[in-house]
């Protein structure tokens, strides 16, 4: 959403199922791209939709190596942050929100002003 309130939607579809967040960032930042180039406006609101959800169980081909360890790395990294906090553990996109936010046993305090009094 543009800071006029104007609303655009962008869309991606994988012909594979993918569980891997990296891969879902890198697509949403390729659309929020095309979206500023197309109309240099200011921005006030970016949100990300997954959709379309089928659980885990499909066959992996031979050379999916490097994705089926980005999902067990992902999936560890999950349960440490379930157990300890989110905190505990970071990736390097994440690291820089320890100097943006309050951390509070384990995980970021996020405060939006206008609905703080």
């Amino acid at each position: 959403r543009y800071a006029d309130f104007e609303t655009i939607t962008r869309r991606f579809t994988w012909s594979q199922a993918t569980d891997n967040d990296d891969v879902i960032f890198a697509a949403a930042i390729k659309l929020l791209h095309r979206a500023l180039v197309e109309e240099r406006k200011p921005v006030r609101l970016v949100g990300v939709e997954a959709s379309n959800l089928v659980g885990y169980g499909r066959q992996l081909c031979l050379l999916e190596s490097m994705p089926q360890r980005l999902r067990c790395l992902d999936k560890a990294i999950d349960r440490i942050r379930k157990k300890y906090g989110f905190t505990s553990i970071q990736t390097g996109r994440t690291l820089a929100l320890k100097d943006i936010f309050a951390s509070h046993k384990g995980d970021y305090v996020l405060e939006t002003p206008s609905l703080t009094r």
